[in-house]
């Protein structure tokens, strides 16, 4: 889960967790710029238990190129630029790391599943709340959802056909299953039984640039990278911090561009991922086609949706 060749988690998850008295983080003025220390400050904690924080301590380096010690996130063509610590063992225990369990079944899951429902048919109650989605919260450390919750423009607007008279609460636990089961392999399904896939097409971002030059990934007002324009060059003698280590240098640029890292603006904005997300077709996309196999074992089968 953690490493060089990890898979990459993104802001847009980053900007779904909460702040840590329970307000929406898309309602902090400027909020989609804001750095990636910044994005950590005073939040659900959960965040900083699913993503590598800054000031997060790398045990266990096996795989990871830095080594250990103080974590600087390592940014990489192609990768946002977050990684996920959520399941990994940071320990050098090896006792630990091969006796491992592996949760097949989550009781959250179990909860999420009862309060979704109830509130979809416009039945969810405060004593449902209570048995349910608020035994996560208060295992977290956030304050309780009640049937009176706002509603968060952000998420109106991405899940406009929510059609149940509690619609703040679908919402919001909507939200919830997405922060609490993050990364064990539920958001796919749930985006195709929600019948909001077109998400699916949404730019893929990661962390936030305010321009070139020096920047502090660890949280403590020490420069840690430094981005250079598409132009420059990596020095050979790189220049160290005050804390004795040598900045990690990153020239960037657009796609298409002979850089190591692809930023929105050129010089400055979020790292972009992939420059096409591709499309989505509805119907056909909520579907499986049928297997040929099946198709050859019964010719009364007949594929679906241009499959």
């Amino acid at each position: 889960m953690f490493g060089n060749y990890e898979y990459y988690p993104l802001r847009d998850l980053v900007q779904s967790y909460l702040m840590k008295d329970g307000s929406f983080y898309s309602a902090q003025v400027g909020y989609d710029k804001n750095s990636f220390v910044k994005e950590f400050e005073n939040r659900d904690p959960r965040l900083s238990q699913t993503y590598a924080y800054p000031g997060w301590e790398l045990i266990y380096s096996h795989t990871y190129a830095q080594g250990a010690g103080l974590y600087v996130q390592q940014l990489a063509k192609n990768f946002s630029g977050y990684h996920q610590i959520k399941g990994f063992q940071n320990t050098l225990s090896l006792e630990a790391r091969n006796n491992l369990d592996i949760p097949l079944y989550r009781y959250a899951e179990v909860l999420l599943n009862f309060a979704e429902a109830k509130a979809e048919l416009g039945l969810l109650t405060q004593a449902d709340l209570d048995r349910s989605v608020n035994l996560l919260r208060t295992r977290a450390g956030m304050p309780a959802m009640t049937l009176g919750e706002r509603i968060d423009p952000v998420l109106a607007s991405r899940y406009a056909n929510v059609e149940s008279n509690q619609r703040n609460l679908v919402l919001e636990i909507r939200r919830e299953r997405r922060v609490e089961l993050a990364f064990e392999g539920f958001r796919f399904t749930d985006l195709m039984r929600w019948n909001v896939g077109e998400l699916l097409k949404n730019k893929r971002e990661g962390v936030y640039f305010s321009g070139l030059g020096k920047h502090d990934m660890t949280g403590d007002g020490i420069p840690d990278v430094v981005l250079l324009a598409s132009s420059s060059s990596i020095p050979e003698v790189k220049e160290k911090n005050s804390l004795g280590r040598e900045l990690q240098y990153y020239r960037v640029g657009h796609f298409g561009q002979d850089v190591g890292v692809f930023l929105s603006d050129g010089n400055s904005g979020t790292v972009e991922t992939v420059e096409n997300t591709g499309t989505f077709e509805t119907p056909k996309f909520y579907y499986r086609p049928i297997p040929q196999g099946e198709i050859l074992l019964n010719d009364n089968l007949k594929q679906i949706f241009g499959w």
